[in-house]
């Protein structure tokens, strides 16, 4: 082989050996910078994660407090539904014992005083107003006079 050509051999293995340097320096720098973006890109997943997480905790916890606190609530309601029907039936008790003395004070009129005890024998005094108690023992005292 001639000497130019050797050169130019030698200067071609050269451009060679160092376009391969900068192709396997280009291609280590592109793995790193991936590398990077992915331990990066994994940091930031993590952390979502981890704040997804506490998040989903917290919620957790939070919807056992709404759950003890509606059972408190229905307690509550069902407890105010009872004292509700309560009253309502010591209204109708009262409602139907004001009926009775003023059916009784008709009897009176009437003069069946048996009836009319009849009927006032079913009210309880004790569950009766200090003004409608002054009637019922009027009535009784009608009654009693009459029999």
């Amino acid at each position: 082989m001639c000497p130019e050509r050797k050169g130019i051999n030698m200067d071609k293995k050269t451009k060679s050996f160092w376009m391969y340097t900068i192709i396997l320096f280009t291609v280590a720098l592109v793995l790193v910078l991936i590398s990077l973006f992915m331990t990066d890109y994994k940091a930031d997943y993590e952390s979502n994660v981890q704040s997804i997480q506490n998040e989903l905790l917290q919620l957790k916890n939070e919807n056992v407090k709404l759950k003890e606190e509606k059972a408190g609530l229905e307690v509550k309601v069902n407890q105010m539904s009872a004292d509700q029907a309560a009253i309502q039936e010591n209204e109708n008790r009262y409602a139907e014992a004001v009926e009775n003395i003023y059916l009784a004070d008709g009897e009176c009129i009437r003069g069946d005083y048996e009836e009319a005890k009849e009927i006032l024998d079913k009210v309880d005094p004790t569950i009766l107003k200090e003004q409608i108690r002054g009637r019922y023992q009027s009535v009784k005292a009608k009654i009693e006079a009459n029999l």
